[in-house]
């Protein structure tokens, strides 16, 4: 059968390959069936401005997040595709699965990558989201201390993004998100980021965003870590509650694999009943977004693996969640996921936001699927 796929890819990649930034595809064997209609009709929208998915609004009982919080490689070619995949991955979901997605990146200056050249590969990337319709945050890094420079490195980064951003977007609207541990047991910053310091937490990070300049400033500041919801807390926070730092659950979540209806109620009655059920605040002014982790450690095949050397610490997560088994299309499909969250949905008042933890762990047989030309046209 004839079928279309990338004129060239590295050895380390994955044969299938679609980045919305710039493609191209070959032809290889039989006549130009229908598969490379399809691959044709993607590259003649891309020339003429137009997006490769079937146009759509996005209407869905939830709304996801894919969450970022991880190095980037250091090779600028390489950063290119990652970022490419993890923005191909959001735009699958929003276009053609109708989940209205959030994509979230990493302000970091971890490894050896030149600050310039990061920051102008996430602005693109960014640039390119919004220009589809996704909303966009900024992770602030998970151990980011923000009192030892002026200003500190992942404020002036912000502060660089988002004044380019806003030249073509004034009316710009974005969150910021932060890792409750690396404010609590790494770095001596005050107000610490438990339970109870949790908004006067958020209420200072927006004041240091403020400080630098920062402008147009984040709508909000999503802290994510263990915590409970809390009938005091107030906006800007927004409460990210990390289902998967619990392990009896997660060892539930795979032992539930791809059983999308049953799991939610697997987690909400098991275990002595602690699933907590409100991880907001009482009025509703402090949004509370359950979290899943995509996370492996067995049978793992994830999109970090494939940019760094095996040695890299918990290449694919530290624990087994939903990314277990993935590698070769066994484990949870992204189907089952994605039917698993809109289950748990329909329980929850509302349309609630989940977050996926976390997009450099993402599985690579999900992003195959979000990268094949075929569903970019028919979902």
């Amino acid at each position: 059968m004839a079928f279309c796929k990338p004129s060239a890819s590295r050895s380390h990649k994955p044969a299938s390959t679609f980045t919305p930034l710039g493609f191209s595809f070959s032809h290889i064997g039989g006549d130009a069936g229908p598969h490379v209609k399809h691959c044709q009709e993607i590259q003649r929208r891309y020339k003429s401005g137009i997006s490769p998915y079937t146009a759509s609004t996005p209407v869905s009982t939830f709304n996801l997040v894919l969450w970022h919080e991880d190095v980037y490689p250091t090779n600028p070619s390489d950063l290119t595709d990652y970022l490419n995949d993890i923005l191909t991955f959001a735009l699958y979901l929003q276009q053609t699965q109708n989940i209205p997605t959030r994509l979230m990146l990493t302000l970091s200056n971890d490894g050896d990558l030149n600050t310039e050249t990061l920051l102008t590969a996430i602005e693109n990337t960014m640039r390119t989201a919004l220009s589809e319709g996704l909303t966009i945050g900024f992770q602030l890094g998970a151990y980011a201390n923000l009192t030892t420079t002026t200003p500190p490195p992942t404020l002036a980064a912000l502060k660089t993004v988002v004044s380019s951003l806003a030249r073509t977007y004034p009316s710009l609207k974005y969150i910021v998100s932060c890792d409750s541990e690396g404010f609590i047991y790494e770095v001596g910053y005050t107000p610490k980021a438990n339970a109870s310091g949790l908004s006067l937490f958020a209420v200072s990070i927006m004041a240091d965003i403020g400080s630098v300049g920062v402008s147009p400033l984040p709508s909000n500041v999503a802290v994510i870590g263990g915590a409970a919801g809390n009938p005091t807390w107030s906006p800007p926070l927004i409460n990210v509650y990390e289902v998967y730092s619990q392990y009896t659950w997660n060892s539930i979540i795979t032992s539930e694999t791809n059983n999308a209806t049953a799991l939610w109620s697997s987690l909400t009655h098991k275990n002595n009943g602690k699933f907590p059920n409100t991880i907001g605040n009482a009025s509703g002014s402090v949004p509370g977004w359950y979290a899943f982790s995509v996370e492996c450690k067995t049978g793992c095949d994830c999109l970090s693996s494939q940019y760094f050397p095996p040695s890299k610490s918990n290449i694919c997560g530290g624990v087994d969640v939903f990314g277990k088994n993935t590698a070769n299309g066994g484990g949870w499909t992204l189907d089952f996921f994605l039917s698993f969250l809109k289950n748990a949905a329909s329980t929850i008042k509302g349309t609630p936001t989940f977050v996926l933890y976390q997009s450099a762990l993402l599985p690579m047989s999900w992003l195959n699927k979000a990268k094949d030309p075929l569903n970019f046209l028919f979902g």
